[in-house]
């Protein structure tokens, strides 16, 4: 078992607050840990008075504040991979160019988080196959980050397990994190 962390990760492109900057963050993401393999993604800066990419939050300085879609997305992650979760193997190099898949266990229970970026412009229709999953796990979970700003981690109704798989819709441009409890 090895180390690697990504740290003071950020982007110094003219400020974008969009979903545009947020799938790149969000892709990033999933490389670092799903292909990689790496323990760690820390952003570089929580806040920042002025417009910038350097921060996930930006502000005015006088409480004003924006919520910056990478704050989103990496939301869909921090929020749902939680402490002692370790990665699991998907299938996810076999997809669409546009759909990144990246799935994480708890080690001591068997709740899951799988996280999927549709990148495309698209709906996709997708079904969630666990391969050797525990029969426990008869529910998923949506909480999907849209392009429109200010909406994010949206729980959606649970999915349930239907001849093996679980049937959903992922809307275009999005980053949805599904989520099980045993």
């Amino acid at each position: 078992y090895q180390s690697a962390w990504i740290t003071e990760s950020c982007a110094t492109t003219p400020f974008d607050p969009s979903m545009t900057l947020g799938l790149q963050a969000a892709i990033c993401l999933h490389k670092f840990l799903a292909v990689k393999e790496v323990n760690a993604f820390i952003f570089w800066l929580g806040m920042i008075r002025g417009n910038n990419n350097e921060a996930l939050i930006s502000s005015n300085g006088v409480g004003n504040y924006q919520l910056t879609k990478v704050y989103d997305v990496m939301g869909n992650y921090s929020r749902y991979v939680k402490e002692g979760y370790r990665r699991i193997t998907t299938n996810s190099a076999a997809l669409a160019s546009s759909l990144y898949v990246s799935a994480f266990k708890a080690t001591d229970t068997d709740n899951l988080s799988i996280v999927i970026i549709n990148a495309s412009d698209d709906q996709v229709s997708a079904s969630i196959h666990l391969e050797q999953a525990p029969l426990s796990i008869q529910t998923l979970t949506p909480y999907t980050t849209p392009t429109e700003l200010g909406v994010r981690w949206q729980a959606g109704e649970a999915i349930h397990l239907v001849d093996g798989k679980f049937n959903t819709h992922l809307l275009p441009s999005s980053v949805t994190t599904f989520t099980s409890s045993s």
